[in-house]
């Protein structure tokens, strides 16, 4: 088995709070007794999900959207990070915020080929509109050819369900 990619830790983002002091929890509705989730919770809760392999908590990732970009020191550090752990939905939340932080033409080619990529398996369409993207606004990236090969097989697999044509045809009719 191939030795697992370094994935991102706490020291890789930074909150908004440099003094290291936490972040008060805006009130929301939540059930009696569950504690709210700050912003240095939601970093600490995606950089312990990376380490351990475990899915980072939806609400963890919904405090991190709510978060300013200038708020990360190295979104896409991280989003590399969570991808390459398959941590797919965690790291499309790191991708649209370092989207946000006004990258170079080539780094903002590389973050829609990869929000595609987060979103491919869960979004088809959303994962197609930032293939779509990449390609009309990024023609001399060398992600674009991928970029369109892989619209069009989202696209053909939306289209054919080639999933649905394998149900009940495994061992067992699994």
């Amino acid at each position: 088995m191939a030795e697992a990619a370094p994935l991102p830790h706490a020291a890789a983002v930074r909150t908004a709070h440099p003094s290291g002091a936490r972040a008060k929890a805006s009130p929301t509705t939540r059930p009696a007794g569950e504690a709210a989730v700050s912003g240095t919770d939601a970093l600490a809760a995606v950089a312990q999900g990376a380490r351990d392999g475990r899915k980072v908590p939806d609400e963890a990732l919904a405090r991190i959207r709510g978060m300013s970009a200038s708020s990360l020191t190295r979104p896409l550090t991280v989003a590399d990070g969570l991808f390459r752990g398959g941590q797919y939905d965690a790291a499309l939340v790191f991708y649209e915020l370092a989207m946000k932080k006004n990258a170079d033409s080539e780094t903002r080619a590389w973050l829609l080929f990869q929000i595609g990529n987060c979103q491919r398996r869960s979004d088809p369409a959303a994962a197609r509109k930032a293939y779509q993207q990449l390609v009309e606004g990024f023609a001399d990236s060398p992600w674009t050819p991928v970029a369109r090969m892989l619209d069009r097989l989202v696209a053909w697999r939306m289209l054919n369900k080639p999933e649905d044509a394998l149900k009940g045809s495994g061992p067992n009719g699994q």
